[in-house]
Protein backbone atom coordinates (compact mmCIF):
# COMPACT_ATOMS: atom_id res chain seq x y z
CA UNK A 1 0.00 0.00 0.00
CA UNK A 2 1.41 3.35 -0.99
CA UNK A 3 0.94 6.22 1.50
CA UNK A 4 0.33 9.60 -0.07
CA UNK A 5 1.74 12.64 1.65
CA UNK A 6 0.50 16.18 1.35
CA UNK A 7 3.31 18.71 1.30
CA UNK A 8 2.44 22.37 1.71
CA UNK A 9 3.71 24.35 -1.23
CA UNK A 10 5.73 27.53 -0.62
CA UNK A 11 2.83 29.55 -2.07
CA UNK A 12 0.38 28.18 0.54
CA UNK A 13 2.35 29.26 3.59
CA UNK A 14 2.14 33.03 2.92
CA UNK A 15 -1.59 32.70 2.20
CA UNK A 16 -2.24 31.06 5.58
CA UNK A 17 -0.17 33.72 7.33
CA UNK A 18 -2.09 36.47 5.54
CA UNK A 19 -5.42 34.93 6.53
CA UNK A 20 -4.38 34.70 10.18
CA UNK A 21 -3.25 38.31 10.15
CA UNK A 22 -6.49 39.43 8.49
CA UNK A 23 -8.57 37.49 11.02
CA UNK A 24 -6.61 39.03 13.89
CA UNK A 25 -7.12 42.54 12.53
CA UNK A 26 -10.86 41.94 12.07
CA UNK A 27 -11.21 40.56 15.60
CA UNK A 28 -9.30 43.53 17.03
CA UNK A 29 -11.47 45.97 15.09
CA UNK A 30 -14.69 44.30 16.25
CA UNK A 31 -13.49 44.32 19.85
CA UNK A 32 -12.63 48.03 19.66
CA UNK A 33 -16.02 48.75 18.08
CA UNK A 34 -17.79 46.85 20.86
CA UNK A 35 -15.97 48.90 23.50
CA UNK A 36 -16.88 52.15 21.71
CA UNK A 37 -20.55 51.12 21.42
CA UNK A 38 -20.56 50.03 25.05
CA UNK A 39 -19.28 53.44 26.14
CA UNK A 40 -21.78 55.34 23.99
CA UNK A 41 -24.66 53.28 25.39
CA UNK A 42 -23.44 53.99 28.90
CA UNK A 43 -23.24 57.71 28.13
CA UNK A 44 -26.84 57.61 26.96
CA UNK A 45 -27.82 55.69 30.14
CA UNK A 46 -29.11 52.85 27.96
CA UNK A 47 -26.56 50.42 29.34
CA UNK A 48 -25.27 51.58 32.75
CA UNK A 49 -21.73 50.86 33.83
CA UNK A 50 -21.50 47.96 36.29
CA UNK A 51 -19.33 49.56 38.93
CA UNK A 52 -19.47 49.04 42.69
CA UNK A 53 -17.89 51.23 45.36
CA UNK A 54 -16.77 50.28 48.84
CA UNK A 55 -14.83 51.90 51.65
CA UNK A 56 -11.92 50.48 53.61
CA UNK A 57 -10.93 51.74 57.06
CA UNK A 58 -7.77 50.51 58.72
CA UNK A 59 -5.42 51.48 61.50
CA UNK A 60 -2.92 54.15 60.56
CA UNK A 61 -1.54 57.44 61.79
CA UNK A 62 -0.02 60.43 60.00
CA UNK A 63 0.59 62.49 63.14
CA UNK A 64 -2.85 64.04 63.74
CA UNK A 65 -3.77 64.02 67.47
CA UNK A 66 -6.75 61.77 68.13
CA UNK A 67 -6.79 60.22 64.65
CA UNK A 68 -5.76 56.59 64.36
CA UNK A 69 -7.58 55.43 61.22
CA UNK A 70 -7.12 55.90 57.48
CA UNK A 71 -9.93 55.78 54.91
CA UNK A 72 -9.79 54.71 51.27
CA UNK A 73 -12.63 54.14 48.80
CA UNK A 74 -12.42 51.73 45.87
CA UNK A 75 -14.50 51.33 42.73
CA UNK A 76 -14.53 47.89 41.06
CA UNK A 77 -15.86 46.80 37.69
CA UNK A 78 -18.28 43.99 38.57
CA UNK A 79 -19.68 43.71 35.04
CA UNK A 80 -18.75 41.59 32.05
CA UNK A 81 -17.41 44.39 29.83
CA UNK A 82 -14.75 47.08 30.34
CA UNK A 83 -15.81 50.49 31.62
CA UNK A 84 -14.29 53.88 30.80
CA UNK A 85 -13.21 55.80 33.90
CA UNK A 86 -11.47 59.14 34.35
CA UNK A 87 -8.49 58.97 36.65
CA UNK A 88 -5.50 60.99 37.81
CA UNK A 89 -2.04 59.50 37.45
CA UNK A 90 0.78 61.12 39.40
CA UNK A 91 4.17 60.74 41.03
CA UNK A 92 4.24 60.97 44.82
CA UNK A 93 6.77 62.86 46.92
CA UNK A 94 8.63 59.56 47.32
CA UNK A 95 8.91 59.26 43.52
CA UNK A 96 6.33 56.46 43.42
CA UNK A 97 3.80 56.24 40.59
CA UNK A 98 0.18 56.39 41.71
CA UNK A 99 -3.34 56.49 40.28
CA UNK A 100 -6.58 57.64 41.87
CA UNK A 101 -10.17 58.44 40.97
CA UNK A 102 -12.08 61.59 41.84
CA UNK A 103 -14.49 61.60 44.75
CA UNK A 104 -16.64 63.64 47.09
CA UNK A 105 -17.35 63.08 50.77
CA UNK A 106 -20.90 63.40 52.08
CA UNK A 107 -22.32 63.69 55.61
CA UNK A 108 -25.67 62.27 56.64
CA UNK A 109 -28.04 64.98 57.86
CA UNK A 110 -30.44 63.35 60.31
CA UNK A 111 -32.70 66.41 60.52
CA UNK A 112 -33.42 66.39 56.78
CA UNK A 113 -33.00 62.66 56.22
CA UNK A 114 -30.63 63.24 53.33
CA UNK A 115 -26.97 63.39 52.38
CA UNK A 116 -25.18 66.73 52.16
CA UNK A 117 -21.87 67.55 50.51
CA UNK A 118 -19.10 67.85 53.08
CA UNK A 119 -16.04 68.04 50.81
CA UNK A 120 -15.84 68.23 47.03
CA UNK A 121 -12.87 66.83 45.14
CA UNK A 122 -14.58 65.60 41.97
CA UNK A 123 -13.28 68.24 39.59
CA UNK A 124 -10.39 68.45 37.12
CA UNK A 125 -8.41 70.70 39.49
CA UNK A 126 -8.26 67.71 41.82
CA UNK A 127 -5.43 66.42 39.64
CA UNK A 128 -3.35 69.59 39.98
CA UNK A 129 0.23 69.08 41.24
CA UNK A 130 0.60 69.77 44.95
CA UNK A 131 3.84 70.48 46.85
CA UNK A 132 5.04 67.57 49.04
CA UNK A 133 2.15 65.47 47.78
CA UNK A 134 2.07 64.71 44.05
CA UNK A 135 3.69 65.87 40.82
CA UNK A 136 3.79 64.94 37.12
CA UNK A 137 0.02 64.70 37.18
CA UNK A 138 -2.07 63.65 34.18
CA UNK A 139 -5.85 63.51 33.97
CA UNK A 140 -7.36 61.16 31.43
CA UNK A 141 -9.49 58.13 30.64
CA UNK A 142 -8.60 54.51 31.23
CA UNK A 143 -10.33 51.20 30.56
CA UNK A 144 -11.33 49.46 33.78
CA UNK A 145 -11.57 45.77 32.92
CA UNK A 146 -13.88 43.31 34.68
CA UNK A 147 -12.50 42.57 38.13
CA UNK A 148 -10.14 45.57 38.12
CA UNK A 149 -10.35 48.37 40.69
CA UNK A 150 -9.26 51.97 41.15
CA UNK A 151 -9.01 53.76 44.49
CA UNK A 152 -9.11 57.23 45.97
CA UNK A 153 -6.16 58.50 47.88
CA UNK A 154 -5.70 57.18 51.42
CA UNK A 155 -6.64 59.86 53.92
CA UNK A 156 -7.49 60.58 57.56
CA UNK A 157 -11.09 61.49 56.76
CA UNK A 158 -12.18 61.91 60.38
CA UNK A 159 -9.79 64.87 60.59
CA UNK A 160 -11.86 66.80 58.04
CA UNK A 161 -14.02 68.25 60.79
CA UNK A 162 -16.12 65.18 61.49
CA UNK A 163 -17.22 64.36 65.02
CA UNK A 164 -17.70 61.04 66.77
CA UNK A 165 -21.05 59.64 65.77
CA UNK A 166 -21.19 61.39 62.38
CA UNK A 167 -22.11 59.20 59.43
CA UNK A 168 -20.23 59.69 56.19
CA UNK A 169 -19.77 58.10 52.82
CA UNK A 170 -17.49 58.53 49.82
CA UNK A 171 -19.02 59.13 46.41
CA UNK A 172 -16.69 58.14 43.58
CA UNK A 173 -17.19 60.14 40.38
CA UNK A 174 -15.88 58.46 37.23
CA UNK A 175 -16.51 61.35 34.83
CA UNK A 176 -15.64 64.88 35.97
CA UNK A 177 -15.06 66.67 32.66
CA UNK A 178 -16.79 66.98 29.31
CA UNK A 179 -20.50 66.80 28.53
CA UNK A 180 -21.21 63.86 30.82
CA UNK A 181 -19.42 65.19 33.90
CA UNK A 182 -20.89 63.99 37.19
CA UNK A 183 -23.21 61.65 35.27
CA UNK A 184 -21.69 58.61 36.95
CA UNK A 185 -21.50 58.61 40.73
CA UNK A 186 -20.96 55.55 42.90
CA UNK A 187 -21.53 55.95 46.65
CA UNK A 188 -19.95 53.64 49.19
CA UNK A 189 -21.97 52.13 52.03
CA UNK A 190 -22.20 54.60 54.95
CA UNK A 191 -19.86 54.36 57.90
CA UNK A 192 -20.03 55.88 61.39
CA UNK A 193 -17.04 57.94 62.53
CA UNK A 194 -15.69 56.75 65.89
CA UNK A 195 -12.93 59.30 66.52
CA UNK A 196 -12.20 62.99 66.10
CA UNK A 197 -9.33 65.45 66.22
CA UNK A 198 -8.03 66.55 69.62
CA UNK A 199 -6.35 69.65 68.21
CA UNK A 200 -8.69 71.80 66.11
CA UNK A 201 -6.42 74.83 66.01
CA UNK A 202 -3.44 73.43 64.08
CA UNK A 203 -3.88 72.74 60.34
CA UNK A 204 -2.85 69.22 59.39
CA UNK A 205 -2.50 67.40 56.11
CA UNK A 206 -5.10 64.64 56.02
CA UNK A 207 -3.47 62.73 53.16
CA UNK A 208 0.12 61.75 52.42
Amino acid sequence: MVMKTCNMTPMARPRIGTRILAATLVATGLFAACIAIRYKLAQAHILPLSLTAKIDVHQGSIGIPGITKMYEATVTNTGLLPAVVERCSYTSDTNTAGTMVAYNIERWNASTGSWSLAFEFAKPSFCTPAPLSMGNTHWGHVLLWPGQSLSTQEEATAARGFKKGDTLRFVIVTEVSGETKHSYTYPTPPIVVDEQMLDNETPYRVAN
